[in-house]
């Protein structure tokens, strides 16, 4: 961390007249992974995380994060001036932020944000704060402050757009304008405005690769019900992409995205999604405008996969199945011969996923972590100064995943190369005992995602566990990993439970210095009567070795044969190679 950088920042509050300046590791979007362009807090203070929050006063620095990050902040941050706050879950509030500010400035002071990353709701929980407190204030200001210090800011990415087909996407792009329009009609609504980069990706049947480990378009979209307006250079899409769009959509370029919108909304009824549409966005709108504030119709569009959607994925889930067995078998052997590095499973792994026809990018940076780096959730051993080495004692935990042009996927198993203690074994059974639980988990329709989190956990609770993160997020279709649609198991996500939702099941426990231990599966949602159970998408051994029979029930012990004998019967028709074969049917061998 350059303190040199801080100096120039709060030179920079001083003469805009702010005494806290509060800004997010996000994009105008409101995206979980952002472009070099936006990374913003990761140049000021030197924080790799993805989750990050910062505000920078006249004398002191402060950072907030989740638990995922706390071990990685623990070294980021040793010798930085930003101290830090650990939130023991996600949360898209700024509540702890906002509370903090408050504390600081009891007699008064001008808060300085940027109103491009801050959506409307973050924006009236501190203005309600302001509104309780005398003499406090907000400013928006006009640029980002962090911008005018970075010298060398990369640029804004613009990559070759493109447009889905029919073998793809069942959906044409002018039929979901069709239903959206509906959707405005019938909410007597006559725009919707969308800055969501998911939301307008399933819309548009549009990818790009504008954003490591997302396939999307930095674009913004207007929807009305007549005609529709994109905001996207057009020199990005070929003359051929340009023809799949419907006429009703017109496309013009990012910059005019504020203008032409103060132009449109002009005596109009808009609805926007204060979730995630920002502060910016509604500073945009014609004051003559009436602004309807709901969930954007686009949210279930995107939770709830269609069966051929669902097809699409399970296909795409099957095969990286099987190419993260071929990693689990490679290490396995490899690190008999000779000490390998996280950083070349790494590579290993994604050298596998990348001979597939199909592959896009991959969906996340993949973790592979040996013995006590498991215990750091987030671990990411390419960011530090040297790798470990894999060696013939303990257990690894490999967490990965892909975009294929047919799914996106996410998968993690953890495994032994070596001699390890029973304390290990002990806990990875109270975690596949959880995993198990909710895999089997059958609840009546209306059930909401928080009400399935304690499946997952229940084992843990019972030895005195737990973990810091959810226990599963919904999976977009070639879109995110962690869906924005809202869906999750987790104590933060009240959306309800509906057939056709994709979503991760992984429960997980972490002792820090030591090891950690998580399983993932993919499922999908299905249906019958008034009640809703899930389906497997994800077909890879468990860790034989790693399993207490003992602590399991009878029923759980039949669970897990039938599930291999399904591995198996499903892997097997892909395997050329006689000796992962082997090994194969030996790790689906039945428990006794």
């Amino acid at each position: 961390m350059n303190r040199e950088l801080l100096s120039k920042l709060r030179a920079l509050m001083s003469a805009n007249g702010i005494d806290a300046y509060l800004t997010v590791s996000t994009d105008p979007h409101q995206s979980e992974y952002v472009p070099p362009f936006w990374r913003r807090n990761t140049f000021l203070t030197g924080f790799t995380g993805i989750y990050c929050r910062t505000v920078v006063t006249k004398k002191e620095a402060m950072l907030w994060t989740d638990g995922k990050e706390e071990l990685k902040i623990k070294k980021e941050l040793k010798r930085s001036p930003f101290k830090y706050h650990i939130k023991p879950l996600v949360t898209a509030d700024l509540n702890d932020e906002i509370s903090w500010i408050a504390e600081k400035f009891r007699k008064g002071g001008v808060i300085g944000v940027d109103p491009k990353l801050m959506t409307i709701t973050q924006m009236e929980a501190l203005k309600d704060t302001v509104a309780k407190q005398k003499g406090l204030s907000i400013k928006y200001t006009d640029e980002n402050l962090i911008d005018a210090v970075w010298t060398d800011r990369p640029q804004m990415p613009k990559s070759q757009v493109t447009i889905r087909g029919k073998k793809l996407e069942k959906v044409s792009v002018k039929r979901k304008l069709k239903l959206l329009a509906k959707s405005l009609k019938k909410a007597n609504c006559d725009l919707h405005v969308i800055s969501n980069l998911e939301s307008i990706a399933r819309v548009l049947n549009s990818r790009a690769n504008d954003i490591e480990y997302t396939p999307l378009v930095i674009s913004f979209l207007i929807v009305g019900t007549k005609r529709s307006y994109w905001f996207v250079d057009k020199g990005r899409l070929s003359d051929q992409d340009l023809k799949m769009l419907p006429s009703e959509l017109q496309v013009l370029d990012y910059s005019q995205f504020g203008e032409k919108l103060n132009e449109l909304s002009k005596g109009k009824t808009i609805m926007i999604d204060k979730n995630e549409v920002s502060q910016w966005v509604f500073n945009c709108i014609h004051e003559t405008a009436k602004v309807r504030y709901q969930s954007s119709p686009i949210v279930m569009m995107k939770a709830i996969k269609n069966s051929y959607e669902i097809k699409m994925m399970s296909n795409a889930c099957l095969r990286d199945s099987l190419y993260l067995a071929e990693a689990i078998y490679w290490i396995k052997n490899e690190a008999k011969k000779r000490p390998v590095s996280e950083c070349e499973l790494i590579d290993k792994i994604a050298e596998l996923k990348r001979k597939d026809k199909n592959f896009l990018e991959l969906s996340f940076e993949p973790i592979a972590a040996y013995n006590k780096n498991a215990a750091v959730i987030h671990y990411e051993p390419k960011t530090l100064p040297k790798c470990s080495a894999i060696k013939p004692k303990g257990i690894v935990l490999i967490d990965c995943g892909a975009h294929f042009s047919d799914g996106t996927t996410d998968a993690t198993r953890t495994f032994t190369v070596g001699k390890f203690k029973p304390e290990v074994r002990t806990n990875y059974t109270r975690v596949l005992k959880g995993h198990i639980a909710l895999n089997r988990a059958v609840f009546p329709v209306g059930t909401r995602g928080y009400h399935l989190d304690a499946f997952a956990r229940q084992f843990l609770w019972e030895a005195g566990l737990n973990y810091s993160h959810g226990t599963g997020h919904g999976v977009g279709y070639v879109t995110t990993v962690h869906e924005t649609a809202g869906f999750g198991i987790t104590p933060l996500r009240g959306m309800p439970v509906e057939e056709g939702m994709t979503f991760t099941n992984e429960p997980g426990y972490y002792k820090e210095g030591h090891y950690g231990i998580r399983i993932e599966n993919m499922l999908h949602v299905v249906r019958k009567g008034n009640f809703l159970s899930s389906e497997q998408m994800t077909f890879c051994p468990y860790e034989k070795e790693l399993i207490d029979t003992k602590m399991l029930t009878a029923s759980e012990l039949e669970w897990i044969n039938k599930y291999h004998k399904t591995v198996m019967n499903k892997l097997r028709p892909m395997i050329k190679d006689k000796a992962l074969l082997t090994w194969l049917k030996k790790a689906c061998e039945a428990l006794i």
